[in-house]
């Protein structure tokens, strides 16, 4: 289990499709850079328990990478409804060591999200 916060600064560029004035698709690609602030990853294995936190160098904290989604403006009687799904792909390894306790190639771990967001433009 993996329990990240940190900050994230997205940068994408939009195509806004009208098909309708009340109704505009939207397309969205860009990069993301982000910072983990604190956090940990736990894993269990046989009854084993394995804790990484940021704070020992074990896990890296910067990553960054891609992001695609789709959205949607609708406008309502004052103000637009905006609906969005979103995919991001991380693309560095977040383990913070070449190798683990043993000598062996440490594994590879990269964040990948979905997220769906919902607002009103004002």
């Amino acid at each position: 289990a993996a329990n990240h916060w940190g900050l994230q600064v997205p940068i994408a560029a939009v195509l806004r499709i009208p098909i309708l004035r009340s109704f505009t698709p939207r397309l969205n690609a860009g990069l993301f850079a982000s910072y983990t602030l604190f956090g940990s990853n736990t894993a269990r294995s046989g009854g084993t328990t394995l804790d990484q936190g940021f704070e020992d160098g074990q896990v890296n904290p910067f990553d960054f990478g891609f992001l695609a989604g789709i959205g949607f403006d609708i406008k309502l009687a004052e103000r637009t409804l905006t609906l969005d799904a979103r995919y991001e792909q991380g693309l560095l390894n977040l383990e913070g060591r070449s190798q683990d306790r043993s000598n062996n190639p440490a594994p590879q771990y990269q964040v990948s999200s979905i997220q769906f967001l919902i607002g009103f433009l004002l």
